[in-house]
């Protein structure tokens, strides 16, 4: 009854309901009453009390998709991005879908720059494309070597790919 109240923006009836049932031992989802009360809580804009409702959800239920990306929210808001980057990974850990809202919070998160001279992604996926790049360039140039640069903080490094096939 506390989720219906709190949808209707009956913020302090909803909080009396939760708490009603968190004091009774015989509730058997406490961890659904924190998570509710949390939403509850964001939704009024109390922030700080919404993320102990969180944190409590999560200390009975470390595997709600639902917890997890409040508290990576509530990180994010605070200037915690290391914190929320670490829980929307859990996120995916855990096997969970994604919804919009996470989503959307992973964008925003930026992830960590790579060291220099590294690049960021998956490095197979990168092989390919590369490989691809230099056939292409090989078979539509009619050229077998020819230098491939690369911007570096001290000018440009080159590199020269060979081919001693035939071409296409």
């Amino acid at each position: 009854f506390g989720w219906f109240l709190c949808q209707r923006k009956r913020f302090d009836a909803a909080m009396k309901h939760f708490e009603i049932a968190l004091k009774n031992p015989l509730y058997q989802t406490p961890e659904k009453a924190h998570a509710n009360a949390g939403i509850c809580l964001r939704e009024q804009g109390n922030d700080t009390a919404a993320l102990r409702q969180f944190e409590r959800a999560r200390e009975i239920q470390p595997r709600n998709p639902a917890v997890l990306y409040h508290l990576a929210d509530l990180s994010f808001r605070r200037g915690l991005v290391g914190q929320a980057r670490e829980l929307l990974q859990d996120i995916v850990r855990i096997g969970a879908p994604f919804g919009a809202e996470a989503l959307w919070l992973a964008l925003r998160i930026e992830p960590p720059a790579p060291p220099p001279g590294q690049l960021r992604g998956d490095g197979l996926r990168t092989e390919q494309i590369l490989i691809h790049l230099v056939s292409n360039a090989v078979t539509f140039t009619g050229r077998r070597e020819g230098p491939v640069r690369r911007p570096t903080a001290g000018g440009e490094e080159a590199a020269g790919p060979r081919d001693g096939g035939g071409g296409g």
